[in-house]
């Protein structure tokens, strides 16, 4: 039976209600970020829309642009790095511009000093951890007080315990151990303090350097190293010094023909220079056109593996990039006024001292000599650090690996200076010998510390050398670099400032690569 009008008329005005709504409702989509959607014949499409910046939290990424000289860093791992310090700035800035040209001013700065992708990534690494830190202390001094209350009540119910409906107070060691599973700053127990505990931070004194004594080299390997030993010792009593005695070393790395030759060859150039008897140059003024950086293989498009510098990235065999007034050498001035530990009998306080050491040297005309010294404890502490006045002119300070400059030593950086303590090396003898820091007990960690030692006038036989405790693949001459120990062992980064090193950071480093070894030695039943 067919409708009738009146139904005819009802069925068409419901078709065109749906028609309407499924048009409003694909307009809607469209408008909003949506993907396209087929509508019927006769309604108009709307093409799909990027989402606002509304909706993806008012962040609109910005884009890298090519820094001339830098091609070799990709652009897309790049533009991955800015989007990463944007996310994070979005948390300390609120002005989205602010955020987008400080994160790109912070990626073009550490494009602009990194020459190969292995070091831009490292830098990149190192800031993201330090704007995370920042925005960990800005979050966490908003919390400091919530979070002092809250251990306040803690640690009142830890100690008072009140009996509740009746019950008595739980035991006390039950309780202590709940609160440490929930509370780092509860103090270790005794089981950890003890031998046994399985955290070298928490052994006794006397445990801790009895167990670093496996790792001491021997008097072979001493000698084999370079490490600088006793030869002769000055009798008369004009070389007692501030009742210290003065020895005459010997080492394998530096020999008296060494010193004494006029003819030298430049450390960084590998030119040949002289030199009078007294040091002074002859003709070594000027001309030292050198790479800073160490020669690396890498894949090069149409010549395959080639040598190139870290430095510039050019090839191996092309002129330097860098040029220097003075040709220099990496000798020491002389192997005599040396001083030993051996004999010096140790203070109750210092019986069981294990310190890591690390020192900075520069150029003097008679080679490299001792210009800062940093020692630190096994909790990371500087427990003495210095800079020292070299006893002949300075040529350069070699502040790329150094960290220091002329200014440090003429007394013009000021007092703001985070180091400004400077000591012949005779009152750093002293120092350490006269103030009983170091005596013939004391076990001394650092890395290749036969160059320190040579430099310090310094001649000591209990040595842990990181160098050969985590020898190189290929085995010797070999060996690796602190900083690739501590990247690929402990995952961190350091050396990466390019205002020079940081013989306090390098120190630490020594310290925590043993104390790692100690973990993995213990767990092992081998210590």
């Amino acid at each position: 039976m067919a409708p009738t009008a009146q139904q005819q008329l009802a069925l068409r005005q419901k078709a065109l209600e749906e028609q309407e709504k499924r048009s409003t409702t694909a307009s809607g989509s469209s408008s909003s970020g949506g993907a396209a959607e087929t509508v019927d014949k006769g309604n108009k499409r709307v093409a799909h829309q990027t989402a606002p910046a509304a909706a993806t939290g008012g962040l609109v990424m910005p884009r890298v642009s090519i820094i001339p000289g830098h091609t070799n860093l990709g652009l897309a791992f790049r533009q991955q790095v800015v989007e990463k310090f944007v996310q994070i700035m979005s948390q300390m800035y609120k002005n989205p511009q602010e955020v987008n040209e400080k994160a790109l001013q912070m990626e073009a700065d550490i494009a602009k000093v990194s020459f190969h992708m292995v070091t831009y990534r490292n830098k990149s690494i190192q800031a993201i951890a330090h704007l995370k830190q920042q925005v960990s202390e800005a979050s966490g001094a908003a919390s400091t007080a919530a979070t002092v209350k809250t251990e306040k009540s803690s640690a009142k119910e830890l100690i008072v315990a009140p009996p509740k409906n009746g019950q008595p107070a739980p035991n006390s060691s039950t309780a202590a151990t709940s609160a440490q599973k929930q509370n780092y700053s509860v103090a270790p127990t005794t089981s950890q303090r003890a031998f046994g505990g399985s955290d070298p931070k928490f052994w006794s004194d006397q445990d801790f350097h009895t167990a670093m004594r496996k790792y001491l080299l021997t008097e072979d390997v001493l000698v084999v190293e370079g490490y600088p030993l006793i030869q002769g010792k000055k009798i008369d009593a004009e070389n007692r010094r501030d009742g210290i005695q003065q020895y005459i070393a010997m080492s394998g790395k530096i020999t008296p023909e060494r010193i004494t030759q006029t003819r030298r060859n430049c450390c960084r150039c590998k030119k040949e220079f002289t030199v009078d008897f007294e040091g002074n140059y002859v003709n070594g003024e000027g001309g030292c056109v050198y790479h800073w950086g160490k020669a690396f293989s890498r894949r090069v498009s149409g010549e395959g593996i080639a040598a190139k510098r870290n430095c510039c990235a050019e090839d191996s065999a092309s002129p330097g990039c860098q040029v220097a007034a003075y040709h220099v050498a990496d000798t020491i001035p002389s192997l005599s006024g040396f001083v030993a530990s051996q004999g010096v009998k140790a203070k109750p306080e210092h019986r069981h001292g294990v310190y890591a050491i690390d020192c900075e040297m520069i150029y003097t005309v008679g080679g490299m000599e001792l210009a800062r010294l940093t020692i630190v404890d096994r909790q990371l502490k500087c427990v003495y650090e210095t800079l020292v006045r070299p006893k002949q002119r300075i040529i350069d300070c070699n502040t790329r690996f150094s960290g220091l400059k002329m200014e440090q030593f003429t007394g013009k950086l000021g007092t703001n200076s985070p180091l400004t303590t400077i000591k012949t090396i005779e009152e750093v003898h002293k120092d350490l010998l006269g103030g009983g820091l170091i005596n013939e007990e004391t076990i001394l960690i650092g890395h290749s510390l036969e160059s320190d030692l040579l430099s310090m006038k310094f001649i000591h036989r209990n040595i842990v050398d990181t160098s050969l405790v985590f020898p190189h693949r290929r085995g010797r001459p070999f060996k690796r670099a602190l900083r690739n120990l501590m990247r690929e062992i402990l995952q961190k980064i350091i050396q990466e400032d390019v205002g020079g090193h940081d013989s306090r950071e390098d120190a630490a480093a020594c310290m925590e690569l043993m104390m790692w070894r100690l973990r993995q030695d213990r767990d092992r039943r081998l210590v």
